[in-house]
């Protein structure tokens, strides 16, 4: 079957499937009001039969041909169904099916927590039990073909990570409402005399909560656990927790400086009657905070690099480095942020007395309290990313390097576009403002933005630059550093040969190893053999190795149980791969058995088949 017969079977399959699942839809749901009536909040109706038989007709019929068309062509063609479009068909299906499961099983526990039972929703109902069937359906069907290290699995993880990645988000914000409920209740319990909120402690928002908390928690177990499981150290995984991690930091960094800034505001003097408004604004913060901090602890937990050790920070991979990155990006941001509001309240004050109506007292206080929070936070931020990644940066070419220079090119370019953004934007006011005669003091209220952009832009851009002249400088440090230790061309003599281990009754004599030469990935020695004698039966577990007869004659005992025997002779070569048993044999009485190895490692992992059975092929 040809690709563009499997676009055509496997589209057509998802389109009809889609289309006969809502017609089932339709039909579960007219048989629910009939067979319940007056239960429910929808009244039965014709039309929901009609619809839903039409389509059930049309599509039923189509998916089905198709159907039967794929499973014969994998009947016919085993491998055809580990084929990326027929896995692709099924996990699209699988994918729409779990979400929209979720949507509808979250209006029915709303509604159940409501205490609304009577008045459950039968499109509800019906949504549920089809695309529940169809996710159990499609999921037996993929499941068969399963194998570690396809693109078939490889398929089947995007989905799992993709599906824990929405549920785990759909259980934080699920948690956080019913957190920021549950403080929102306290609040009004203990201060009832001065009570913002109105609403008691089973409000909408702490039903939606819930339902958000029990359906994505129910997904993300399942999906997780399939995930994690025998996956430990792939990249899908560095990536589900890497990014899930920044985008739960850049949430967590947005949310404390909030609170920062309500709080700041009665210590800069605002008054009483603007600062109550504020307060209600709190619990929501609060509860965002906590459960961004739980997300975070569990992605950071499932994250390959959690297993690196604080003594061990040498040793920071590509993944982590990305992490706190993506930590000191934040830090910037919200420094930057800081200093911009803070440019734009200074290029006010010369200006104030015009500017009365456009710069209030209150725009100030809340510009000062940004100013403050964005400066502290992103300030501490930075300051624990560079210090904990400093030690991952010992080594110019590895892939935390790399990391960082990308992290430094970034935020120069980053800042080189705002910096020429600010700048044009300020340009063309002053050019406006000239132009049509009317430069002043509202010239400089109109650009004070552009020129507070621009001006950050340039000076992150600046600092960016002097870091990554510091990086280039210390990778061509590094590049001299090798190029003199680079190893050169050695004569080993004959009294500089290494003596290696014995094996059995041969000997052997390294000419080039490690350390005779220092090679890293090559290994040459003389091996002799008495007359009448032989080495060990062994194998090696990590090398392939090359044989040259030099001179002596004998036999090379080769096989499982070292069954067959090989006439060996002078100019004889001999390849012996990787777990092959084998024993060299000198079968004359008279004259040695020089051999001339050659293997591919420095150090040679051998196991001796009087110690361990041979190693099955």
């Amino acid at each position: 079957m040809n690709t563009p017969y499997r676009i055509y079977l496997y589209l057509v399959l998802a389109i009809s499937a889609l289309v006969a699942a809502t017609g089932v839809i339709d039909i579960v749901e007219y048989l629910i009001d009939v067979l319940w009536p007056g239960r429910l909040i929808i009244g039965h109706s014709t039309t929901t039969l009609a619809s839903g038989l039409a389509r059930i007709i049309v599509a039923g019929p189509i998916w089905a041909i198709h159907w039967r068309l794929a499973h014969r062509n994998v009947i016919r063609v085993p491998q055809e169904a580990d084929r990326f479009l027929r896995q692709a068909y099924l996990h699209v299906v699988l994918l729409v099916s779990a979400v929209a499961f979720s949507i509808a099983a979250r209006q029915i526990l709303s509604d159940v927590l409501e205490g609304n039972v009577a008045s459950l929703r039968s499109d509800s109902i019906a949504g549920i039990l089809t695309w529940a069937g169809g996710w159990v359906i499609h999921w037996k069907v993929a499941r068969v073909t399963w194998k570690p290290g396809t693109s078939v699995k490889s398929l089947h993880r995007w989905y799992l990570y993709g599906v824990s990645a929405g549920s785990i988000a759909l259980l934080a914000f699920g948690a956080s409402s019913v957190v920021a409920e549950l403080l929102r209740y306290a609040y009004e319990s203990l201060f009832k005399g001065q009570a913002i909120f109105t609403s008691g402690p089973w409000s909408g928002e702490l039903r939606g909560g819930l339902a958000n908390v029990l359906i994505g928690g129910g997904l993300w177990a399942w999906h997780w656990w399939r995930a994690a499981s025998g996956d430990s150290g792939s990249r899908l995984r560095e990536l589900y927790a890497t990014g899930g991690a920044a985008i739960v930091t850049a949430s967590a960094v947005s949310t404390v400086i909030l609170i920062l800034v309500i709080l700041l505001r009665p210590a800069l003097g605002e008054v009483p009657e603007t600062l109550a408004a504020r307060w209600g604004a709190l619990p929501r913060l609060v509860s965002d905070l906590l459960v961004a901090g739980l997300v975070w602890v569990y992605l950071a937990s499932s994250s390959p690099w959690s297993r690196v050790g604080v003594s061990s920070r040498a040793a920071l991979d590509g993944a982590r480095t990305i992490d706190l990155r993506s930590w000191e990006v934040f830090g910037l941001g919200s420094i930057a942020a800081g200093a911009v509001i803070a440019l734009t309240l200074l290029l006010s004050f010369p200006v104030q007395a015009e500017a009365a109506l456009l710069v209030s007292s209150q725009s100030r206080l809340d510009g000062l309290a940004a100013i403050i929070a964005t400066v502290a936070v992103g300030g501490v931020i930075s300051y624990l990313a560079r210090r904990i990644g400093r030690a991952g940066t010992d080594d110019p070419h590895s892939s935390a390097e790399t990391v960082t220079r990308f992290f430094h090119f970034g935020v120069a370019t980053a800042g080189l576009l705002f910096a020429v953004g600010g700048a044009s934007a300020a340009v063309f006011i002053l050019l406006r403002d000239v132009l049509d005669a009317q430069l002043g003091s509202a010239t400089l209220l109109d650009a004070r933005w552009g020129i507070a952009i621009g001006l950050v832009g340039g000076a992150l851009t600046a600092l960016r630059w002097r870091s990554i002249q510091a990086l280039q400088s210390r990778a061509a440090e590094a590049l001299a550093e090798k190029a003199e230790s680079k190893p050169r061309i050695r004569v080993i003599r004959a009294n500089e040969r290494e003596i290696e281990v014995a094996s059995g009754a041969m000997t052997r004599l390294a000419g080039v190893s490690k350390a005779t030469a220092g090679a890293e990935g090559i290994h040459l020695a003389i091996s002799t053999i008495p007359p009448g004698h032989r080495s060990s039966a062994h194998y090696h577990t990590n090398c392939e190795s090359a044989i040259y007869v030099a001179s002596g004659r004998g036999t090379f005992l080769v096989g499982e149980n070292l069954e067959e025997r090989i006439v060996i002779g002078p100019g004889d070569f001999l390849y012996i791969p990787e777990d092959a048993p084998h024993q060299p044999v000198n079968a004359s009485d008279s004259e040695d058995l020089v051999l001339i190895v050659a293997r591919n490692t420095p150090v040679e992992l051998v196991v001796e088949l009087g110690e361990a059975p041979p190693k099955p092929a």
